[in-house]
């Protein structure tokens, strides 16, 4: 008797191979969300660095008369001295620390200066920072039908997602 050599899959063992990938698939494809969502984390994130790094910056140089400032336009922001001298960025090493994302708006806008202590001083819509009752400012980062808030809190200067 000759020995039947095997050369390639039965049909049970692709069934099972193709029921697998589609299980795999299922659970992995709705957790991965919109593509959307992924640049508004990203940019929630770089504007909460951005924040706590200008306010570092103010901690740091306390005795200085230049406290750094953070202007938030309505699809980025802007890191600089008080003076309006830029700031680069700790990362890139680029002269300027700002960034703009095309599709995504920022709201509300305005200025966020930190005094030498590191509390904020707002100005535009930002104002209600700047005020005795330091009541919370909410972010919010909106594009592609999709949204994310950033809280912050001007008493402590903590920034989170709530």
């Amino acid at each position: 008797m000759s020995a039947r050599q095997s050369r390639g899959f039965t049909l049970i063992e692709l069934v099972m191979a193709i029921i697998l990938v589609g299980s795999i698939a299922a659970i992995a494809v709705p957790k991965l969300g919109s593509l959307g969502s992924y640049s508004l984390r990203d940019a929630s994130q770089e504007l909460i660095e951005a924040i706590r790094y200008a306010q570092s910056l103010s901690l740091i140089q306390s005795g200085d008369n230049n406290p750094y400032t953070i202007t938030l336009s309505g699809n980025g922001y802007a890191v600089s001295r008080a003076d309006g001298s830029a700031v680069s960025n700790p990362l890139t090493g680029a002269s300027s620390y700002s960034s703009s994302w095309p599709g995504i708006s920022l709201s509300p806008t305005g200025t966020i200066r930190f005094a030498s202590r590191g509390n904020p001083i707002c100005s535009g819509a930002l104002a209600p920072c700047s005020s005795s009752s330091n009541a919370a400012i909410t972010f919010t980062l909106s594009g592609s039908g999709e949204a994310t808030e950033i809280r912050f809190e001007p008493l402590t200067g903590y920034l989170h997602r709530p």
